[in-house]
C-alpha cells in the first residue's frame, strides 16, 4: 500500500507539541543513558529513536501512522530524523507560558531581542543545567527568559525589563510548569545560541581535535560575565550600559574586533 507522509525536516518545522515531546524523550535518554551500564545503551537509544521516528509521524492522519509504523522498520526513519540528533537548529521558543492564569512571554526568534546581560546570565544556568541535570537551574533559566508584559512596552521585546533579582525570586512559580515545557525552552535557547556560535567564529572557534588522542576533554568554560568585565576593563560604572546591548550588536562588534586584529597580525608579519 502506497501513503504519503508528511513529515517535518528542520527543527523549526515542528509543531509545539512535537518539539515538547522530542525534547523531552532526548532527555530521558541523556539521564537513562548516564545511569545504566553500557550493555543497554543500545536498547535506551532505539526505544528513543522510536519514540522520535513516531513523533515526526504526528500530523499525519492516525491510519496512516499505524500503516507506516507496521510496514517500515525504525531504521527507516533514520534518514528522516537525522536532524534531530545532528544539530539542534531549535530557535522558535513558545510565545507564553500560563501560570496560575497569568501569561509570561518569551523571547523573540533566535532571542534577537535578548541583552548581553540577560544572555550572560541564562547561558550560565544552562550550562549548570546540561552538566548537572538538576531541575533548579532549569527553573531560573525559564525565570529569565519568561516575564510578564511590560506596560511600557519596547518596539523590539513586550517584556518586562530583564533583571537577575526577579529573575531568582519568581523561580518558584516556574517550578509549576511540566517538564516537557521547560525542556522546549532549553532546547530553544541551546538552539539559538549555536546559531550565535557559528555567526561568530573568531569569538567561538572551533576546536581543533587530536586524532591520536585516546579521550576528548571538553572545553573549558568560560562565563560570559568575565567577557564582559574584560571589555569594560573590569569598570564597574560601565556594566549597565553595556549589559544593556543587545547581545547580537555585542557579538558582532566583538567579532569585527578580532577580525581586526587578526588582519593586523597578519600585515606586520
Amino acid at each position: 500500500m502506497n501513503i504519503r507522509l508528511t513529515i517535518p525536516t528542520t527543527w523549526n518545522d515542528l509543531s509545539s507539541r512535537q518539539v515538547e515531546n522530542i525534547c523531552h524523550a532526548l532527555h530521558c535518554n541523556k539521564i537513562s543513558t548516564n545511569n545504566q551500564v553500557n550493555n543497554n545503551a543500545l536498547e535506551i537509544n532505539t526505544i528513543t529513536h522510536f519514540i522520535i521516528s513516531k513523533e515526526l509521524l504526528r500530523g499525519n492522519r492516525f491510519f496512516k501512522v499505524r500503516v507506516a509504523l507496521k510496514q517500515l522498520r525504525v531504521k527507516a526513519y533514520a534518514e528522516f530524523s537525522k536532524f534531530i540528533y545532528t544539530n539542534n537548529a531549535l530557535h522558535r521558543f513558545p510565545e507564553y507560558v500560563k501560570i496560575n492564569g497569568k501569561r509570561y512571554y518569551g523571547p523573540a526568534f533566535r532571542i534577537k531581542n535578548v541583552t548581553i546581560g540577560e544572555f550572560s546570565f541564562v547561558d550560565a544556568l544552562y550550562y549548570k543545567w546540561s552538566t548537572t541535570n538538576e531541575v533548579i537551574y532549569l527553573d531560573v533559566l525559564c525565570s529569565a527568559l519568561y516575564r510578564r508584559k511590560a506596560k511600557r512596552q519596547n518596539p523590539t521585546d513586550i517584556r518586562e525589563p530583564f533583571n537577575k533579582m526577579l529573575a531568582e525570586t519568581n523561580t518558584e512559580l516556574f517550578q509549576k510548569l511540566s517538564l516537557k515545557k521547560k525542556l522546549a525552552i532549553a532546547y530553544a535557547f541551546e538552539g539559538s545560541r549555536n546559531y550565535l556560535v557559528n555567526m561568530h567564529p573568531n569569538i567561538f572557534p572551533k576546536r581543533k581535535t587530536n586524532p591520536e588522542a585516546k579521550t576528548t576533554k571538553p572545553p573549558k568554560y568560560v562565563p560570559f560575565g568575565k567577557l564582559i568585565s574584560a571589555k569594560i576593563q573590569y569598570d564597574p560604572s560601565k556594566i549597565e550600559a553595556v549589559e544593556n546591548i543587545l547581545a547580537y550588536k555585542f557579538f558582532s562588534i566583538y567579532e569585527n574586533e578580532l577580525i581586526h586584529i587578526k588582519t593586523i597580525e597578519k600585515q606586520n608579519r
